[in-house]
């Protein structure tokens, strides 16, 4: 009975854990020896009497309970009991302790501690849950649920549901390191310490049993340090960058990984899925990337090369294993790859063709991926000094001046952003010279016959397939009388 909690020990005959099928027991120890109560007896006797054993120490946490719940309105037993084990001075050994518990109650620190705890239903595996803050030497988290029971009224409950396995975890933030674990399969409270000075922490609540018999979530409380709030974990998001290539070239893929979760991620890795038409030249992969904090990025680079035209989508895939758990993202970048065009196939004229145009028209298959086509005409097949040579973005071209009779070859080729394709194929073509004027020879100017079907006759002319004879009365042959075509070099007409 006194105020100092300094010279408190333990009495010899307060129980020892475990309980004898190994659970944890007891939670709590309370000041139980020598304790000054109110007597019931007080009437014939003293007020007030001096007692020890469970009899005392049991009212210390109930008045423990009772007070912060009334004052804080606590909704939920286990809130009370989490906390006051959180809050409990660690004696004995570190963490439960066979003679201590949890600890030795104490309210005031509990009273400190009031409002740092969590409340939360939990599925069963792989379910979790994270938490974040600030955790120094000797602190400690403390998750509690309880073994659920079918309510009998008055009498003790007909059934009991097998105890849920629920687990804990500590980690520091800044290396993913596990600083410390609680994975109990027959107790229903588990309890995480730190050595170390003040740093950044991540608490898992982990889900153990891959069922909860008689119910499909389980209810727990985390009591924690000041400070701590729920987290969600790393996420992903990645950039998606779009690349115009040529096949056969080699160029540097980089997609930035930013972290846009709320706690950092460790051994980051972002894999490729690469597509058939392009290769990886160099760059692992999977690429580690180490540590991205939260809210911040790192880029991954690989050496890609462009084998076959197309357009493709390539995945990309980002995984960090971080406090014991799995987290992914994926996104995916974009590459047009354009090959050289092939060689455009010849039309019109075909080879060999004869023509008196003297601006034919050249016309040509279009190329697929083809921007633009260059013409070559040449009077000679080794195209030293082409009278042609002009680009043109459609797959025809008209000469807009004469070309000179005599025998041409003519080519194109097709082009794009990756280049120039092969010629095609050489065509000949002839233009053929007009037919010369004829000499008339009879009757001769400005002759006069008294025959009404007088012969004409002119010079015969060589390649000459045929002639047009006009005559009329008005020198600027208006009207003509006679207007016909012969394959002969004279004609004679039919009527007067």
């Amino acid at each position: 009975n006194t105020t100092d909690r300094g010279d408190d020990t333990i009495g010899a005959g307060s129980s020892r854990g475990p309980t004898p099928g190994g659970r944890k027991k007891p939670d709590l120890t309370a000041p139980g020896t020598g304790i000054l109560s109110a007597n019931n007896t007080w009437e014939t006797e003293t007020d007030w009497v001096s007692m020890s054993g469970t009899t005392m120490a049991a009212p210390h946490v109930a008045g423990a309970q009772l007070l912060l719940t009334d004052y804080y309105n606590w909704p939920e037993p286990m809130i009370q009991k989490a906390v006051l084990i959180n809050t409990a001075d660690d004696r004995g050994d570190s963490d439960w302790d066979p003679i201590y518990g949890w600890g030795y109650i104490d309210l005031w620190e509990a009273e400190f501690n009031k409002d740092n705890w969590f409340q939360a239903s939990i599925s069963p595996r792989p379910d979790y849950h994270l938490y974040e803050g600030y955790i120094s030497d000797g602190e400690t988290a403390t998750l509690v649920w309880h073994r659920r029971a079918a309510y009998g009224g008055a009498s003790y409950p007909g059934t009991y549901y097998d105890l849920s396995d629920l687990d804990l975890y500590l980690y520091r933030e800044d290396t993913g390191s596990l600083v410390d674990g609680s994975t109990s399969g027959i107790d229903n409270v588990e309890q995480v310490q730190t050595s170390y000075t003040l740093y950044y922490a991540v608490i898992r609540v982990d889900a153990s049993s891959a069922s909860f018999d008689g119910a499909s979530t389980e209810t727990y409380v985390l009591a924690t340090e000041e400070g701590f709030a729920a987290a969600s974990g790393p996420a992903f998001s990645l950039g998606s960058p779009s690349y115009d290539e040529c096949v056969g070239n080699q160029w540097v893929v980089e997609v930035p990984v930013n972290n846009t979760g709320d706690l950092a991620a460790h051994n980051v890795e972002v894999a490729l899925t690469i597509p058939a038409g392009l290769s990886r030249v160099s760059g692992e992969n999977p690429q580690p990337l180490g540590t991205i904090s939260s809210g911040d990025d790192e880029t991954a680079s690989w050496t890609l090369g462009a084998v076959q035209a197309g357009n493709y989508s390539v995945p990309v895939n980002v995984t960090s294993r971080s406090y014991g758990e799995d987290f992914a993202g994926s996104g995916s970048f974009s590459v047009d790859v354009t090959a050289i065009p092939s060689a455009p196939g010849l039309l019109t004229p075909s080879n060999g063709d004869s023509t008196c145009d003297a601006t034919p028209t050249f016309d040509w298959s279009s190329v697929s991926g083809a921007t633009s086509y260059r013409i070559q005409v040449d009077d000679s097949s080794s195209f030293t000094s082409p009278v042609i040579d002009t680009t043109s973005s459609s797959s025809s071209f008209t000469p807009s001046s004469a070309l000179s009779p005599g025998t041409y070859y003519w080519r194109v080729r097709a082009s794009n952003q990756c280049g120039d394709g092969p010629w095609s194929a050489v065509r000949n073509l002839t233009i053929l010279a007009g037919p010369p004027t004829p000499d008339l020879i009879t009757p001769t100017n400005g002759s006069s016959a008294c025959d009404t079907t007088p012969t004409f006759d002119w010079s015969s002319e060589s390649g000459v397939t045929s002639y047009q004879i006009q005559v009329d009365g008005d020198p600027t042959f208006g009207s003509p009388d006679i207007d016909t075509t012969t394959s002969s070099s004279s004609f004679t007409p039919s009527s007067a």
